[in-house]
């Protein structure tokens, strides 16, 4: 019989779909060494596919059951996880989905997708201090950013199809040609909200959350919208929590 380690590898690539030994050392025991071997790949698929959907849900909505678990098990056998918590798994489903070549004729799928793994990946960010504007230091004004912010922009209604998708009784879909859409995602609290955006808000938010100070951050928005009207922005986004203390209470969720 090998090590103890050495079955334990085999094991592991049998159940990820690699090649593998393991079924030398498997006793059927009413069964064939295979099928044995079948219940654990299964429960394995089965698993990470609960997982995906309860970070996917309007992706999968959108594509259906058989889609779905097809595209999945597809994913699960090409990204096998690097983390213990199935909650953390799925970082790279909206770029399979972006190259999925049945998902073609749906390509606004891989943005529903990553503005739901920024919601997931938001519920699961550090908790920070309430943000306090006297923190920031003259000639150094850069706006703190909370941990849990996630910025997501699409040239689709995104933020308007994933919450059509979410509808209990959706009626008609939203035109795929009503423009861009800009969505922020953020956890000050319990609740992730997910708010929609305007261009000059998203530059500015962006700008601050890649460290740029407050004046290079105004020239940005400015530059991108005519519009962009600096104290509205801060009020509704200090509001909202967008802005944290720059020492966070804790590591992620």
């Amino acid at each position: 019989m090998p090590a103890l380690l050495e079955t334990q590898q085999e094991f592991v690539r049998h159940v990820r779909g690699e090649d593998s030994r393991v079924l030398q050392w498997v006793h059927g025991a009413g069964l064939t060494p295979a099928a044995r071997m079948a219940v654990y790949r299964n429960s394995y698929l089965l698993n990470f596919t609960d997982a995906l959907l309860t970070s996917f849900p309007a992706v999968a909505r959108l594509v259906g059951d058989d889609f779905f678990e097809g595209a999945t098990q597809r994913f699960v056998g090409a990204h096998p996880s690097s983390y213990g918590d199935l909650n953390r798994y799925g970082a790279g489903f909206a770029d399979f989905l972006a190259h999925l070549p049945e998902a073609a004729n749906i390509p606004y799928l891989a943005d529903i997708a990553r503005l739901e793994w920024a919601r997931q990946e938001a519920l699961l960010a550090a908790d920070a201090n309430p943000f306090d504007p006297a923190s920031i230091l003259p000639g150094n004004e850069r706006l703190p950013i909370h941990p849990s912010v996630r910025l997501v922009a699409s040239q689709y209604p995104v933020l308007t199809l994933w919450r059509y998708c979410l509808e209990d009784e959706p009626g008609e879909p939203p035109a795929l040609n009503a423009g861009s859409e800009r969505v922020l995602i953020v956890r000050p609290h319990d609740d992730v909200l997910v708010l929609a955006l305007d261009a000059g808000e998203y530059v500015f938010l962006d700008a601050c959350a890649n460290g740029a100070c407050l004046t290079a951050a105004l020239a940005c928005a400015e530059e991108s919208s005519d519009s962009f009207d600096l104290e509205a922005c801060l009020q509704r986004h200090h509001t909202a929590g967008i802005f944290a203390a720059t020492s966070t209470l804790g590591e992620s969720r």
